[in-house]
Parts: C-alpha cells; sequence; structure tokens
C-alpha cells in the first residue's frame, strides 16, 4: 500500500485513538500492521476505508 493510502486509513481511525495509540499507528510501515493495530485497540473503521484497503479501490481511488 502506498503512503496515501496507509494516510488515509489513518487519518479514518484517528479520532478513535488515544495520543499513545496514534504514535504507535503513525510507525506502522504497511497495511497489515496497521490494521492489526486497530485491531487490537478495538477500533472499527468504516465499510468506505475498509474497501480502500481490501482492494475495493485502485490507486487512483476508483474501482478496478
Amino acid at each position: 500500500m502506498d503512503d496515501k493510502r496507509l494516510n488515509e486509513l489513518l487519518d479514518s481511525a484517528s479520532a478513535s485513538l488515544t495520543g499513545e495509540q496514534y504514535a504507535k499507528a503513525k510507525a506502522c510501515m504497511t497495511e497489515k500492521e496497521l490494521l492489526d493495530l486497530l485491531a487490537e485497540t478495538g477500533v472499527e473503521l468504516s465499510d468506505e476505508a475498509l474497501d480502500g484497503v481490501a482492494g475495493g479501490r485502485g490507486p487512483d481511488g476508483k474501482g478496478f
């Protein structure tokens, strides 16, 4: 996943994170690391955010 998509995912979850959790999330280098961290903290992402990670959109934000 490129940095833009990783940042979009982080932005989607940021309101649900404490300062410490957000710092850990910013350190994640891959979508798997970030999704694992969010799952551990109990953060639920919107369907739209998950679609972008799960391949529902291409790199240009459009469907395949």
